[in-house]
């Protein structure tokens, strides 16, 4: 067949024939444009012409993955030619192999277990519109139908709902938890402590992987020295073995700043009390949660926010103090 714009190359190894042969067969039918040697070359044409060809006009190219292929030398060469070049690589997983190096960094399309999931996905990548079935279309207005006669049922019911609920003096969860004013002194507070929270969090965190990189560092130091002093000096060499005095000196301290300052510690309890800030904001302004149906849920925000902040202010507090 011609090649155009939309035609996909087929690469892969003789012994899954079979299932490249399937494969192409099915993309056809549902209209996809593709090109297989054992399809697509005329009689009288010379086959390796005819394969090089196809493979420079093509845009797309299909990479049937399996042991045989990966081991196949053609399938890797054509590889390596349709990325030289550029081309949109589509590798297919037909069967259970170590994927090449250069095809790792490209999402595949597994075959091993669903055909016909597989199928599918593939027509997808190759942007051919699937029809759907007589079933599946019958399905869909079904489906249709039934909603619109829930749509008519929650209609007809909300007036005897909305009568309930104010009976009963329940709160109904609208959009009324929202700050149409930024100025809010909550808002402000609530933003103010996930802000307050995120920074102290990443600079404990900062802290702590640089002082444990720094004990890493000294500890490996340590450990070299003696093998360099003798290596270069033939014996013991003062300023080298300075050096590790120095350094085994220094893994104490950075030890006891890490247990000092609780870097560990603070950077995964301030990262705790930042999500959870953040769970109440958005439960409260989505209505969710123990904000769906009291009565003054702004009140309630306050409170919950004040319980996860007061450890912090009682630390702070006993900190002064001291």
């Amino acid at each position: 067949m011609p090649t155009d714009q939309a035609t996909a190359f087929f690469s892969y190894s003789r012994e899954d024939s079979e299932f490249a042969l399937k494969l192409a067969e099915d993309l056809k039918a549902a209209g996809a444009n593709v090109w297989l040697d054992q399809m697509d070359i005329e009689p009288g044409q010379r086959w390796a012409r005819a394969v090089e060809q196809a493979l420079t006009k093509c845009p797309r190219v299909l990479v049937i993955l399996s042991p045989a292929s990966v081991a196949s030398t053609n399938v890797a060469d054509e590889v390596a030619f349709a990325l030289d070049e550029h081309k949109a690589v589509i590798p297919v997983l037909y069967r259970d192999c170590k994927i090449p190096f250069q095809l790792r960094p490209f999402q595949y399309v597994d075959f091993r277990k669903d055909y016909a999931q597989g199928l599918n996905v593939t027509l997808r990548t190759l942007s051919v519109e699937q029809q759907p079935t007589a079933k599946a279309s019958a399905l869909t207005a079904n489906l249709a139908q039934a909603a619109t006669a829930l749509t008519t049922y929650g209609q007809l019911r909300q007036p005897l709902k909305d009568e309930q609920g104010a009976q009963a003096g329940e709160r109904k969860p609208t959009s009324e938890n929202s700050w149409p004013d930024r100025g809010d002194p909550l808002y402000q507070h609530l933003e103010d402590q996930i802000s307050w929270y995120d920074r102290k969090s990443a600079l404990n965190q900062r802290m702590y992987k640089r002082l444990r990189l720094l004990e890493l560092l000294a500890a490996a130091m340590i450990a070299a020295i003696p093998g360099v002093s003798f290596a270069l000096y033939r014996g013991v060499s003062r300023p080298l073995i300075g050096a590790m005095v120095g350094l085994i000196v220094l893994l104490p301290i950075l030890e006891a700043l890490l247990r000092l300052n609780r870097y560990h510690e603070s950077w995964k309890s301030y990262r705790s009390t930042c999500e959870s800030l953040r769970h109440e904001k958005y439960a409260f302004l989505g209505c969710a949660g123990p904000y769906a149906s009291v009565a003054d849920a702004r009140g309630l925000l306050a409170e919950r926010v004040e319980s996860l902040v007061a450890p912090e202010y009682a630390k702070w507090s006993s900190s002064s103090n001291s």
